[in-house]
């Protein structure tokens, strides 16, 4: 698979000058996810066959020109993720992603997926784009998923102990038979 590496469109940067002339900055707000595999072009407005979007739940630059951003996708059908789009507060498809040979990932109904992008964005004036980061807390996805964790090592741990005295009690027991039998 070729590297995940976003498109600029057309009307995504045309979006962000406009605001920017105005004094603004575009801000990006979802993440869309689709099941088209193509190669973009950035002639594109919209995913192609867009299945789920959600909102960015973080956001920060790791550069100068870099933007990472994540989601959590957790909702929807199930379905190969063959596209995905950075969308703006306003609706514009900021960028997009596609592979024609390969998908990112499977989608399965139920099972949640974090996702994570950078977005680098040479071609546009610094501080033109800022991020609009949700609600949706990832360490506290996390959270739970580390308490799950925590647990089931502690059974583990417990069951190990329990079985470890029974084995200490048998040799004990064996050790007691050899005497006698001698």
């Amino acid at each position: 698979m070729k590297a995940l590496i976003p498109v600029l469109t057309r009307a995504g940067m045309r979006a962000v000058f406009n605001a920017s002339r105005d004094g603004l900055s575009a801000r990006v707000s979802h993440l869309a996810f689709g099941d088209s595999a193509y190669s973009p072009t950035g002639d594109e407005t919209a995913l192609k066959s867009e299945k789920v979007r959600i909102p960015i739940a973080g956001g920060s630059w790791v550069g100068d020109f870099t933007v990472h951003m994540t989601g959590l996708l957790d909702a929807g059908p199930s379905f190969w993720i063959k596209e995905c789009g950075m969308i703006l507060s306003d609706g514009t498809l900021l960028a997009v992603w596609s592979d024609p040979a390969t998908p990112l990932a499977y989608k399965t109904d139920g099972v949640p997926i974090v996702t994570a992008f950078d977005l680098t964005l040479e071609a546009l004036p610094k501080g033109a784009v800022t991020v609009q980061a949700g609600s949706v807390d990832l360490s506290l996805f996390f959270g739970v998923e580390f308490a799950r964790i925590a647990t089931a090592i502690t059974d583990n741990f417990s069951r190990h102990r329990a079985q470890a005295a029974e084995i200490a009690e048998l040799r004990q027991q064996i050790a007691s038979l050899e005497a006698r039998m001698r």
